[in-house]
């Protein structure tokens, strides 16, 4: 009702006739258009609109306190906010103000505080809980624990303050304090569980004692002593309907929950779970669903871990396995809740009721979990659930492993490898690749498929099983996920971890190149091959003797390869200490975790094998290894996945060539299915198990009480949640507000304008050159500028950042050591000596004139990359209206080969010791704004001394979200794709799959002797030619070899011996002729002479 009234009389002292004449029409007014059974809100400074009482109340506390003198719209008692807005009178339209931020979380939490229009009954509801809450302005809830205190130290503390402040309204127990927080709705539910997880005793079952599948008892068996009863197992629930409306009821999130329609950018590029096939196909299924924004979509997680820490202590020792779906059926039922009837919900940011609703949309597992989850057995020959049963289950005879290869199937019709036989698993690929199930055809596998939860009776009887009669079925269950209507129209059910495939993949590959135990190239793994009767070359001989694979390392190239790794300074925060991990001495790499799989395999193991392996293997592990660097991307250009999928496809066909079929575990056939399911799902790190690992982590630390470790977290993880949902309403610190590791927000009190002047052009009656001008601008722009700024017929209108920038900074400027911008925490030179860590590498793309050849003399602007090291950071103080932060580094020459160059891998190298420019001269430049600089890191090259190659990264917080004015310009490097298609022709005797390194020795013109390594190129050799490797010495690259005492003066036209060296060696298989050169000792050799003579 919008009704003119003077509202003077509120700040008139009490005891007036005025204000009491006041009071009584605010009454009138209020019980009039906003009372409900008799009842409105007090607006006393003690009630603040939050208690229901009757008029004689009111006017009791309105007179014992003042009415309050900001609540000038009565928006709680009938009036509208256009009331005071329609009389234009200038005075603030305020609504009342709840000082207390405390109260604030409580109104929040009970939808107290909401308009008129939906006014909540006060007999119905949790209101009753609120009289007895805390009401003064400066009175707490309780004492919240911020530094992990035990609950027996917290309730000595409150004892004390009890005792000190006798008045207070404080907890006796930290118990007590709990049981405050509960009524907010952060608790959670125990359910009993029979103790061989057959079911539950909850609902109906609630009551029982005995379980109804195997008869255990639900209590634990009594001591001697006769306590308490225990139940043998506990569920802790936490329920999710109150925890998703808390996301709404608070307003500093409830809008950022419409973030998704918002914000909504359609221009083809994947940033979001939305903008992929699975979310909008299922809004096309659903599309009243689809219609209200707020209502929620919800991924599920799961993942054992240990709660010790330790893995050597084993808790659980076995897995629930199909009886999960016990546990998850409180979850079912509340999902199928939200799904069917939803739940009344109050919107902060919109100020309404709505009713939310909410879906499951996957899973996110390991894939043993994967197999728990979707009852999909993953250790069988059909073990990827997306080929499902379109596959042929092939098992290695000697290793006892299955294996999947198979992958020319993918490839399209006609293309060379479906032809050949001897390189792959013997045979001619004619099959097609398999079809993406749908939900309903996976629903009509599952018609026969009976599983009871209850457990095998029968699985104490002893003895070995007969795998012909009871052999392993695909099907081990009905998923749970089916009971929910809408499962079986997801397109993306359960989500292949990239991290643990990723995991899986770099031990396969490190073990491999380091003859490690668990290498994939072994005996058994030979013995396959002669099995399968291909790759003939490779067979061992009666010996178990071998030749070794193309990706095979001498002792000396193991220990460059590591050393390449271990000492690699990455920046803070980017990575851990990978050289913990490596024994250099032993060539051995041990201790991973899945980060640093995930480090190596993206960014530093295609820098380790550049040279020491052949160039055909080092070709095709980059490109496989450059396919997880892109799909790993927080934008993905959807029309570039197709050739994304050809690429993995081929890196895994060259892959099936140059290994043994033991190397292709279900880990490596799952990445043919990666982008098949971005094009669903969206981006991987939406996806992926990185952020689940690092909470379960996190609640590891929760265990103190080492009896009851599930007891233990559960309680902790509910304070840690009250101390967030806390933090959104008063300043506390918690893990969801705290500043991020690398904090570069500008300070409040500080001006952070930063202007950038236009440069001027030169005139048409001069030519200049690029260089000219460029001394020109840098000499004399700021005179010029400030000549400029300082003239009287301009200075009218120039603005005051214009006439601070003119006069210069001032003389004496401050320097930092390290500085935190663009989502980088920079370090320098000297600040970085003697760390582990390096955080001084910078890069910048700038726009620079050139010549573009030497035909064409004509100035062009190029983006040119520059690279280079922080020297120092300096700021500039222009009078204290404005800061500018410089960085002067230290710039690789890279507009010349003595500085910058590319590899064949498209590897970019610098070399830091030829500079651009020394920075001391006054034309130098060897500044740069620091807002303009992206973080680099640089490997150092262990075979070419002095060059360092360049790793591009990304800020660890950065998003490409797409939303509508954002600039993204941060640049990532290209990534390093290399053409498979040619790397082997369709003439299958001339592929090469072993590697023998000999050595070779030649004179050059300065009669220098230089050992190289060389491969064997032609078919393989037979097992007789293996003995010669044992004449073969070991070698390092760019080793220093013995000088002759006389070099020859003249250049021989083709020496066949050496004045200390004699090599020829002729060897004839199979109709073709091989040249080996061998070193040998010319004492030796002249002795073998005389003894034949």
């Amino acid at each position: 009702m919008n009704v003119t009234m003077d509202k003077s009389w509120i700040d008139m002292p009490r005891n007036t006739a005025k204000y009491l004449d006041g009071l009584n029409k605010f009454l009138d007014f209020a019980f009039e258009n906003r009372s409900i059974n008799g009842a409105i809100r007090c607006p006393c400074p003690k009630c603040h609109c939050n208690k229901w009482e009757t008029r004689d109340v009111v006017h009791d506390h309105l007179i014992c306190k003042q009415f309050p003198k900001n609540y000038k719209v009565w928006i709680w008692h009938g009036e509208a906010y256009e009331t005071m807005a329609s009389r234009n009178t200038g005075a603030t339209v305020e609504p009342l103000q709840n000082e207390n931020p405390v109260l604030s979380l409580i109104n929040d939490a009970f939808g107290i505080n909401r308009l008129h229009d939906v006014e909540p009954d006060i007999n119905e509801g949790p209101y009753e809980f609120v009289d007895n809450m805390p009401n003064e302005e400066n009175e707490e809830i309780g004492d919240l624990c911020l530094c992990g205190v035990t609950d027996k130290a917290m309730t000595m503390i409150l004892e004390l303050l009890k005792d000190a402040f006798e008045y207070a309204n404080i907890p006796n127990s930290f118990y007590e304090a709990k049981k405050v927080i509960y009524k907010l709705g952060l608790n959670y539910t125990k359910i009993d569980v029979c103790l061989r997880n057959c079911m539950l005793y909850w609902g109906e079952d609630e009551n029982l004692e005995i379980c109804k599948h195997c008869k255990k008892s639900i209590w634990k068996p009594k001591g001697a002593n006769g306590k308490k009863k225990l139940p043998a197992k506990v569920l802790r629930y936490f329920p999710l309907k109150p925890r998703l409306q808390r996301l709404f009821m608070c307003p500093k999130t409830a809008k950022s929950m419409r973030w998704h329609v918002l914000n909504s950018n359609l221009d083809g590029f994947l940033r979001h779970p939305r903008d992929a096939k699975a979310w909008r196909s299922f809004d096309q299924l659903y599309p009243e669903f689809a219609l209200e924004p707020r209502n929620v979509r919800l991924g599920l997680a799961t993942d054992g871990f240990n709660p010790y820490r330790r893995m050597s202590n084993s808790y659980s020792k076995k897995m629930s396995g199909n009886n999960i779906d016990v546990y998850l059926q409180p979850l079912i039922k509340e999902l199928n809740e939200l799904w069917t009837e939803g739940v009344e919900t109050y919107d902060s940011s919109l100020k309404e009721l709505f009713r939310m609703r909410a879906v499951l949309m996957w899973t996110i597992s390991d894939f043993p979990g994967l197999s728990t989850l979707s009852g999909w057995n993953t250790y069988t020959g059909y073990a990827c659930p997306t080929c499902n049963f379109d596959t042929f289950p092939c098992r290695l005879r000697c290793s006892k492993k299955w294996y999947f290869m198979g992958h020319r199937r993918f490839l399209e019709r006609g293309h060379k490898f479906r032809l050949m036989k001897k390189h792959f698993d013997g045979t001619i690929e004619e099959r097609d690749a398999p079809k993406l199930l749908f939900g309903s055809e996976i629903l009509k596998q599952l018609d026969d498929i009976n599983v009871t939860f209850e457990s095998n009776l029968e699985s104490n009887i002893k003895g070995k099983r007969n795998r012909e009669e009871d052999g392993p079925k695909q099907w081990k269950k009905k998923s749970i996920f089916f009971n929910l209507p809408y499962w079986k129209d997801n397109l993306l059910r359960h989500n292949l971890d990239i991290m643990h495939i990723e995991k899986n993949i770099c031990d396969n590959v490190l073990y491999t190149l380091l003859k490690d135990d668990k290498s994939k190239d072994h005996l058994q793994a030979r013995q396959d091959l002669k099995a399968m009767g291909i790759k003939e070359g490779l067979w061992p001989d009666e010996n178990g003797k071998y030749l070794p694979l193309l990706f095979t390392m001498t002792r000396e190239q193991r220990k460059i390869f590591l050393t390449t790794l271990k000492n690699v300074k990455m920046p803070d925060g980017y990575s851990s200490n990978i050289s913990r991990c490596i024994d250099d001495q032993n060539t051995k790499i041990s201790g991973l975790k899945s980060h640093d799989c995930h480090i190596l395999m993206q960014h530093l193991l295609p820098l380790a094998i550049r040279y020491v392996l052949p160039d055909s293997v080092t070709a095709v592990l980059v490109e496989f290894f450059s396919f997880f660097k892109e799909l790993c991307c927080k934008r993905l250009n959807i029309l570039d996945l197709d050739k994304l999928q050809h690429r993995i496809l081929l890196a895994l066909c060259h892959l099936e060539i140059l290994l043994p079929p033991s190397f292709f575990t279900v880990m490596v056939h799952l990445t043919r299915h990666l982008v098949e399911e971005v094009k669903l799902g969206g981006p991987v790190y939406y996806r992926w198990m990185y952020p689940i690992e690092r909470m379960l982590g996190h609640l590891k630390s929760f265990v103190r009480n080492r009896a009851q470790p599930e007891g233990s977290i559960s309680e902790v993880y509910l304070a840690e949640e009250t101390l967030n949902f806390y933090s959104l309403y008063e300043e506390v610190e918690s893990r969801s507000n705290r500043s991020r590791r690398v904090d570069d927000r500008p300070n409040d009190n500080e001006t952070s304008q930063i202007i950038y002047p236009q440069l001027g052009r030169p005139t048409r009656n001069r030519r200049l050159s690029a260089t000219q001008l460029e001394k020109i601008v840098s000499k004399e722009f700021a005179d010029w500028f400030l000549h400029r700024v300082t003239n009287p017929d301009i200075t009218d209108v120039v603005p005051n950042e214009i006439k601070y920038l003119a006069r210069g900074p001032m003389a004496i400027a401050r320097r930092y050591t390290a500085y935190n911008i663009n989502g980088y925490k920079f370090r320098t030179m000297g600040q970085d000596e003697g760390l582990k860590t390096q955080n001084n590498g910078v890069f910048l793309t700038s726009s620079t004139s050139c010549v573009a050849s030497k035909v064409d003399a004509n100035l062009r602007l190029a983006n040119l990359p520059y690279y280079g090291k922080l020297e120092d950071i300096i700021e500039l103080n222009y009078y204290g209206f404005l800061k500018v932060i410089l960085f002067r580094c230290k710039w690789a020459d890279t507009t010349r080969p003595r500085g910058f160059r590319k590899d064949a891998w498209q590897f970019t190298s610098v070399n830091c010791s030829h500079c651009i420019h020394t920075g001391e001269r006054e034309e130098d430049d060897p500044y740069i704004e620091a807002s303009q600089v992206q973080m680099v890191y640089y490997v150092d090259d262990e075979v070419n001394k002095g060059w360092s190659v360049v790793v591009h990264m990304m800020p660890r917080d950065l998003y490409d979200t797409g939303e509508v004015g954002e600039d993204i310009t941060f640049e990532s490097e290209s990534y390093h794709e290399q053409d498979l298609s040619n790397l082997f022709t369709n003439e299958i005797e001339t592929i090469t799959l072993i590697r023998m390194i000999c050595l070779v020795v030649h004179l050059t013109k300065s009669s220098l002797v230089e050992y190289h390594f060389l491969t064997l190129v032609q078919v393989v050799m037979p097992p007789k030619a293996k003995r010669l490797k044992t004449f073969i010495p070991p070698l390092v690259p760019n080793q220093q070899p013995h000088i002759p005492s006389k070099a020859p003066t003249q250049e021989p036209h083709i020496p066949l011996m050496a004045p200390s060296h004699i090599f020829l060696l002729w060897i004839l298989l199979k109709s073709h002729i091989f040249l080996l050169w061998l070193l040998l000792n010319s004492h030796i050799f002249l002795l073998w002479l005389l003894l034949n003579s």
